[in-house]
């Protein structure tokens, strides 16, 4: 049996769900899309995405694929997923993928956007997707402790569950940058880049970062956390709704020229 592989790129509130993997007692992403999927092509369908995003965290350039025996075209894809899906969920892109395509394997790193709220109001239109934080007075100290985060290290400290098995803790970060979005002054956009994350690493470090903003932590205290090798030794987990994955980087794009780009650009967000 001859099967073919397709890919796409999907963008989705997860306010309303329980992450992308699916899950006994809760409505998930991934169970949505291969729902929608199986009307497609007629078929039960088994998608595997680049990464699992938590509960209420959103993805913006989420990648996944999967094999079906029937041939459709990508665009017909799309445009027949658009027209099932529920409004928090969009397939951006569909493509016909190489056969050894791997959403998760065939990625060479991942960008992560963590946004921040620091004014007195957060407008019910942006609510669901940013971190109030209106008590942050130092996001100088926080580019300059987010920068020394930079490189290949132990993360552990910033893993949530230790005990998860995993490969290596080591990963590396091309960027960790904070800065003011130049629409909205009171919006602060955390990027993160990276070969790999463990397991809530991205908001691990965005709690230990505001609490440097708060003035509660000084910018060199990421050497210690990282350094002690103890998940205690972090702050808080930051909340899920300011957390996006917003790309998947795969051949021929390099996490570290992508994320040199980066830095220039963020801003303007």
């Amino acid at each position: 049996m001859r099967l073919n592989r397709y890919a796409m790129r999907v963008a989705y509130d997860g306010t309303e769900y329980a992450g992308w993997q699916i899950q006994p007692n809760a409505l998930a992403i991934q169970e949505v899309l291969e729902s929608r999927l199986a009307k497609i092509f007629n078929a039960e369908i088994r998608i595997h995405g680049a990464g699992r995003t938590d509960a209420g965290v959103h993805a913006r350039g989420q990648v996944c694929h999967f094999d079906a025996e029937a041939v459709r075209f990508p665009a017909g894809i799309r445009h027949a997923m658009n027209g099932m899906l529920p409004t928090a969920i969009r397939v951006l892109h569909a493509w016909k993928a190489a056969p050894r395509f791997h959403s998760r394997v065939s990625a060479v790193g991942k960008h992560y956007r963590y946004v921040l709220h620091t004014g007195a109001v957060v407008s019910p239109f942006q609510g669901r997707w940013v971190w109030h934080v209106p008590s942050l007075s130092d996001p100088e100290g926080m580019a300059q402790a987010a920068e020394r985060l930079i490189g290949t290290h132990d993360f552990l400290s910033f893993s949530v569950n230790p005990k998860r098995v995993v490969e290596s803790t080591v990963c590396t970060l091309h960027a960790c940058a904070v800065s003011r979005s130049l629409r909205d002054p009171n919006r602060i956009l955390i990027d993160l880049v990276g070969d790999r994350f463990l397991y809530k690493m991205v908001r691990s470090i965005v709690g230990t970062l505001v609490r440097v903003g708060q003035g509660r932590a000084q910018p060199d205290c990421v050497a210690a956390i990282l350094a002690a090798r103890n998940r205690s030794a972090a702050a808080q987990t930051a909340p899920p709704q300011g957390l996006c994955m917003w790309r998947v980087l795969y051949p021929p794009r390099e996490p570290a020229a992508y994320a040199e780009r980066l830095v220039h650009a963020a801003a303007r967000d």
